[in-house]
This record gives structure tokens, sequence and C-alpha cells, in this order.
């Protein structure tokens, strides 16, 4: 049986939601923040504004809810405010 194979007892593993990265580090910039560093496997954003906080962006085509989830909680911003920025840069 494969790793993550289902059988008729268990229930489906569903495909984990994923955004654009380049989605993601436009709403970040709409919020405060500007590339600091970039190399071949990622890319660090600093917030402008006191506390200079940082993220480190990987260099995926999709970064997954989950991992933006645990960027928006070390930046301290509300996953419903960025939700909003997000849905700002489609319109």
């Amino acid at each position: 049986m494969k790793k993550y194979q289902t059988n008729n007892n268990t229930a489906e593993i569903s495909q984990v939601p994923r955004i654009n990265k380049d989605r993601i580090m436009s709403a970040f910039k709409l919020m405060g923040y500007a590339e600091d560093f970039q190399n071949v496997s990622v890319t660090v954003l600093r917030e402008t504004h006191f506390p200079f906080r940082r993220l480190t962006i990987p260099h995926n085509h999709n970064i997954s809810v989950e991992l933006l989830k645990l960027y928006l909680n070390d930046a301290h911003i509300d996953y419903n405010t960025f939700n909003e920025a997000l849905k700002s840069l489609s319109r």
C-alpha cells in the first residue's frame, strides 16, 4: 500500500489549497513590506516601518495556505486583513 493511498475505510485526502507566490508578494508589499534581499531560492521581505520584521518567501510557484498562515502569525497580521489585500489585487 502506498504511503497516501486511501481505501474504503478512510476519508479522502484533500488537496492543500495554494496561492500564487507573486500574489502573496504583492499583497505583502501593499501592507508595508519591501524586497530586502533575493537569491536563487528565497526572497526576503522587510517591513518598511518599525519594528522592521522580515519574512523569507521561498521561490516556489505556489505557497500553501498553512505556510502563509505561519508567515502572517510571525508578522502579526490578521488573516482576514491579508485576505482583503489579496482580493484588492484581483480587482
